[in-house]
């Protein structure tokens, strides 16, 4: 509708969308990244990428994907930048990373091209791990993050329900499925597994020879468990015509699902283990 991109651009999601594991919950995630070869009008260049975004984040929340509430989107002109930009940000968060950092950290490198020049996304995702690699204790950061979510299991494996006043009497599936996201995530950072989908990189870490063929499928029966179990309560939140959330009635369960969902809050406390002795002893 108004003509050929001035430069080459990548148009990025992000977070779950940018791992292909999107929920019926899931808002929008994404950036535009584009590539200045100095002779440009800058302003010019924006206005163009942030129209381009505004049409596009428009036509997915009319689809049914709801805005960022965080406004981590290209329509934002934080998120849609040149690319020796989106540089100097991944450089802050990993040299200069506290907690908040981390967490902005995270939700950004699980980025994946949907549109444009791949030679930008690989570019932008080579300097970060060279980034890293000159930044080693930025790992640690990330494996302390890991270890914030405790399982909520009593002494003799009784699932202890966790919602407050808002949630009462129900278990958060999100923030687990999200440890085991984080747990495939360090370990890829470390070993320079390109993929952002978690089960892929999951597959990579088994390769690598980080977990064994058992244990892989231990961790891959827990994430499919807590995320059919999200989308399972999403559904039946539309059927009842209630707000989505990623709380769970434990009454609702069966008891065969109970005792699954034990098991998998148990792996989470041995990828915890595992996370502890190999990033942070």
């Amino acid at each position: 509708e108004f003509g050929k991109p001035p430069v080459p651009f990548a148009f990025l999601a992000l977070g779950s969308h940018g791992r292909q594991s999107q929920t019926l919950f899931s808002d929008q995630d994404n950036a535009i990244v584009y590539s200045l070869s100095g002779d440009e009008d800058k302003e010019a260049v924006q206005s163009y990428f942030l129209k381009l975004a505004t049409i596009v984040c428009d036509s997915l929340e009319l689809a049914g994907l709801q805005k960022c509430t965080g406004n981590k989107m290209a329509s934002n002109p934080q998120w849609c930048k040149p690319l020796s930009v989106w540089k100097s940000y991944f450089t802050e968060w990993i040299r200069n990373s506290q907690p908040q950092q981390v967490v902005e950290f995270s939700i950004l490198f699980d980025f994946r091209i949907v549109f444009g020049d791949a030679e930008i996304a690989s570019e932008l995702r080579d300097f970060i791990y060279s980034e890293i690699q000159r930044t080693p204790f930025f790992l640690s950061q990330i494996a302390q993050n890991a270890l914030l979510f405790k399982t909520p299991l009593r002494l003799f494996g009784n699932i202890v329900t966790s919602g407050g006043k808002d949630h009462p009497g129900r278990i958060d599936v999100k923030t687990p499925a999200i440890a085991i996201v984080t747990f495939a995530r360090l370990y890829a950072l470390k070993n320079r597994i390109l993929e952002s989908n978690t089960l892929l990189q999951l597959d990579a870490i088994k390769s690598l020879g980080h977990i064994l063929d058992s244990k892989h499928r231990d961790i891959v029966l827990a994430f499919e468990t807590l995320t059919r179990l999200r989308l399972w309560n999403q559904a039946l939140a539309i059927e009842k015509n209630h707000e989505l959330d990623n709380w769970i009635d434990p009454h609702q369960l069966s008891n065969l699902e109970e005792v699954v969902l034990r098991e998998c809050f148990k792996e989470i406390d041995d990828l915890q283990n595992m996370i502890q002795r190999d990033f942070l002893v």
